[in-house]
């Protein structure tokens, strides 16, 4: 299998366990309301957003309940699910082929997804990213720091495999 099937197959069998992770992990961490802020800070209100790999739709749902126009795209079919449970459009897609115009979107949001294709095909995606951005469009990239790439193996969830590319800040 490859990179994208191993770790949509992760987050399909185990999206509930996902969904609840992220959710406690969202309410915990004070810097990320931060982070938020200051996304929405420079979209209009009620200006588009797309969520790049959105999981669960956590974070969409609050640009949502803040009034803001959110569409959520993943590869696993069980995310989005759990994301249109909670009311929100979501959409089946391949982040590393976005099906939208250009100049579509006043934001673009990628926490914690980016990092699940290989740094190879990063360029190209944010490439991509910066033309489906309107001109004065705002993106929001989370990484996670180190210096590897590869599967990692989660014990947690019965030794299922997911794809990781860590950053350093350079």
């Amino acid at each position: 299998m490859n990179y994208k099937d191993e770790t949509i197959k992760a987050y399909d069998i185990y999206s509930e366990d996902f969904r609840k992770k992220t959710e406690d992990y969202a309410k915990e961490l004070n810097y990320l309301k931060e982070i938020v802020d200051e996304f929405l800070k420079n979209i209009p209100k009620c200006g588009k957003i797309l969520d790049v790999g959105s999981g669960s739709g956590n974070y969409a749902l609050i640009f949502k309940n803040k009034g803001y126009d959110i569409i959520c795209i993943d590869l696993s079919k069980e995310m989005i699910k759990i994301c249109k449970n909670k009311g929100l459009k979501a959409q089946l897609m391949d982040f590393e082929s976005l099906k939208f115009p250009n100049n579509s979107f006043d934001g673009v949001w990628a926490y914690a997804s980016i990092f699940h294709i290989p740094k190879r095909n990063l360029k190209s995606l944010l490439k991509r990213i910066s033309e489906i951005m309107k001109t004065n469009g705002v993106f929001y990239l989370g990484l996670f720091y180190g210096n590897r790439e590869g599967f990692k193996i989660d014990k947690r969830y019965n030794g299922t495999r997911r794809w990781f590319s860590l950053y350093k800040d350079k």
